[in-house]
């Protein structure tokens, strides 16, 4: 469902999507500011009750002259600026009493958010999308366990630049880490990879493969586990070896 700031004496809101371009200053500007702060720890959030979303999967579909971007997220904590462990119950029952354009308001802000915080670049220039939050219209969000009022997903939408040489993707370092995986219009997979908190990623092109090696980093962990596994064998074998050539007393 798309939201956007309703016309003045109207009691609902309107349905066009959230602009990218129209990002000026909102009565709900201290919500982008608190939903900040809920972006950075939603990775350690554990509860039986919360969303648990430790990664930022996104998904980036590309057609011929435009591109339809897919990022999840736990919407109504972000909404809310919610803390660190919040009830989904609380959270979802909160969205669903407020007034129209309460609910207008709070959802200005969230869009606003993914405005600033997350880029697709065509070189070096900034690619313009619109926001909205689809899960609530198609109805994935009836019955969800946990429970949820916005769902999980944002879709960024928009047109590529007629000309541009290869595209990345920038997520804020208030995301977790992305798993970001690339779709070409023909329907093959262009780019698949984790992208550290905070980086861009790899270099591609609309209807090819990636164009450089993947982000640096994103398997750091797994390499150094086996760095230290093998320096440890390494190490315990010398002592070993040095020990058995000492002369018995």
């Amino acid at each position: 469902m798309s939201f956007t700031r309703p016309l003045e004496g109207t009691p609902m809101p309107s349905t066009r999507p959230f602009n990218a371009k129209e990002s000026g200053g909102r009565a709900a500007r201290h919500t982008v500011a608190a939903g900040l702060a809920v972006l950075a720890v939603l990775s350690l959030a554990g509860s039986a009750t919360a969303h648990n979303l430790g990664t930022t999967v996104t998904l980036l579909s590309l057609g011929q002259r435009t591109f339809e971007m897919r990022l999840e997220c736990d919407l109504d904590a972000l909404a809310l600026g919610a803390g660190l462990g919040a009830d989904d119950a609380e959270l979802a029952n909160a969205l669903a009493a407020m007034e129209p354009l309460e609910l207008r308001a709070a959802i200005d802000g969230l869009g606003e958010l993914f405005a600033r915080r997350v880029r697709l670049l065509a070189g070096d220039t900034r690619v313009a999308f619109e926001v909205d939050f689809p899960d609530r219209a198609a109805g994935d969000t009836l019955g969800a366990v946990p429970p949820t009022f916005l769902g999980l997903t944002a879709r960024l939408r928009g047109a590529l630049p007629a000309e541009y040489d290869t595209l990345r993707i920038r997520l804020s370092r208030a995301f977790p880490a992305a798993e970001l995986t690339v779709v070409s219009a023909a329907g093959t997979v262009v780019l698949e990879e984790l992208v550290p908190r905070g980086e861009d990623s790899s270099e591609f092109t609309a209807g090819g493969a990636a164009v450089q090696i993947p982000a640096a980093g994103a398997d750091v962990g797994v390499d150094s586990a086996w760095i230290f596994v093998i320096g440890t064998l390494a190490l315990a074998a010398v002592l070993w070896v040095r020990r058995r050539r000492q002369p018995r007393r």
